[in-house]
């Protein structure tokens, strides 16, 4: 039993920890974004990197992807949209993005949220029925970023 107690005190010490540094990530971009309206910089792309992408989702809110794709100096290449998390959630962006996208021929794929304390094969049955593979996808990847129990 107390092994389990410690597992849980140590699981949850790590929760706060990470919510802690989302926060401070967090409060330090909308300062970056307060100070400079209208413009966020990527940078130059890592040594050995050919291309930078972006991952987006109902967080962002409605993106005005004519702005985006007016921005020819972006290094943007290529964007991944959030399709859906667990078992139940369905991104309500998603098939705007990437309507969007497709029109404009920029490279994108979905992505599924995981959440740890779900059945990943129910996570995965969920995904694949909100998503339907077309040729020029890019391959669907898994986000996997919440620590759980097992």
């Amino acid at each position: 039993m107390k092994r389990r107690k410690k597992s849980r005190n140590r699981a949850f010490y790590r929760l706060i920890l990470a919510l802690f540094v989302g926060l401070a990530a967090f409060v330090g971009w909308k300062q970056y974004v307060r100070e400079h309206p209208g413009v966020v910089e990527i940078g130059e792309l890592p040594e050995g990197f050919l291309s930078h992408g972006i991952d987006v989702s109902h967080h962002q809110g409605e993106i005005d992807w004519e702005q985006v794709f007016a921005a020819t100096d972006s290094l943007i290449s290529f964007v991944y949209c959030k399709a859906t998390e667990g078992t139940h959630f369905v991104d309500a962006h998603w098939p705007r993005n990437r309507a969007a996208l497709n029109a404009q021929k920029w490279r994108n794929g979905a992505y599924h949220f995981f959440s740890p304390d779900v059945s990943g094969v129910a996570q995965a049955e969920h995904f694949l029925a909100h998503y339907a593979h077309l040729p020029s996808d890019m391959p669907p990847v898994l986000d996997a970023e919440v620590e759980g129990e097992s």
